[in-house]
């Protein structure tokens, strides 16, 4: 399967990181969890752990850089999800 094509700053980044391994910024500024860049993001995160992506180093899913922002996408979705449905 191929990577995405990134729709904004975080799955540009990740896209980047998978592909050319440059380092993921710090993402501070990451977008609202209900935008599509935060999703795509997040899902290719998550599909490297599955099915992986043509030319994309399967051992990447093991990245401590990978982990940290699947983590804190996931964390940000679900503290979204909480406040919004609670």
């Amino acid at each position: 399967m191929r990577i995405p094509t990134p729709c904004g700053p975080v799955s540009q980044a990740v896209h980047d990181h998978l592909t050319t391994l440059r380092p993921l910024p710090d993402l501070l500024d990451a977008p609202a969890p209900t935008t599509r860049d935060h999703a795509l993001a997040l899902w290719t995160l998550y599909e490297l752990a599955y099915r992986g992506f043509d030319g994309v180093d399967p051992d990447l899913e093991w990245s401590p850089e990978v982990l940290r922002l699947r983590n804190r996408l996931g964390r940000d979705l679900e503290a979204w999800l909480r406040e919004a449905f609670a």
